[in-house]
């Protein structure tokens, strides 16, 4: 009678042993599982709702400081040059809102372009913050705008 060969033995024992470890382990936490997804999830959509509140904040306040370049009735405002004229418009607007980010700090320090019809800003950020969670959005800013100061499109 012939001898069968067990050198497979023990690995598959082994084997065997993690598969059921694993799927113990695997049961206890479907079981322990807390479902509090819906509460971060709440958690985060505020963060970004407030990030993109934020940017869209920036975006639009750019395009009503342009637009005043044009159409201001101060001629102490009209006798500048088209950046001395957004550097005084933005300064009326600058109402320190919390998140706005660096917008009118570059503005005061006149690290923008514009030339009457493109208006932009480079390494712009607006925050949020929701609870102990924060965020950060940077971007650039491009507007491209008409010959009496109407927003045309983005650059």
């Amino acid at each position: 009678m012939k001898m069968m060969n067990r050198k497979g033995d023990v690995p598959l024992i082994i084997m065997v042993v993690v598969t059921l470890a694993l799927i113990v382990t695997l049961l206890f936490v479907f079981l322990t599982f807390k479902d509090s997804l819906n509460a971060r999830s709440s958690e985060y959509s505020k963060l970004s709702s407030g990030l993109e509140f934020n940017y869209q904040y920036v975006v639009s306040t750019a395009k009503v400081i342009v637009k005043e370049t044009y159409t201001s009735d101060d001629p102490a405002v009209m006798d500048l040059d088209y950046k001395d004229r957004v550097i005084a418009i933005a300064d009326k607007y600058d109402y320190n809102i919390k998140g706005e980010g660096n917008f009118f700090g570059k503005i005061r320090n006149g690290d923008f372009e514009f030339d009457g019809d493109n208006f932009k800003v480079s390494d712009l950020f607006v925050t949020s913050e929701f609870k102990a969670n924060n965020a950060k959005r940077v971007f650039d800013l491009c507007l491209e705008f008409d010959a009496v100061g109407n927003f045309k499109n983005y650059c």
